[in-house]
């Protein structure tokens, strides 16, 4: 529930299954969050090169300092 409270009002999120169960659906989710995060625009329900990109460029510099609460 909270995947779809948090990301449905964002252009190119696919919705989660929300019954109770993990499963792909749920991970797609969580990677369409992150890339929401980082900026990217073009959402994809994969870890591609642009979002490895900005993750190490965003993230990597501050872990265990300043993060986002949400990542």
């Amino acid at each position: 529930k909270w995947l779809n409270k948090k990301y449905s009002n964002v252009t190119g999120f696919d919705k989660v299954p929300e019954n109770g169960r993990t499963g792909w659906p749920t991970i797609y989710g969580l990677i369409e969050g992150l890339q929401v995060e980082l900026g990217i625009t073009n959402l994809v329900a994969n870890f591609g090169p642009t979002t490895e990109k900005m993750y190490d460029n965003q993230v990597t510099p501050k872990w265990g300092k300043n993060l986002p609460k949400n990542i």
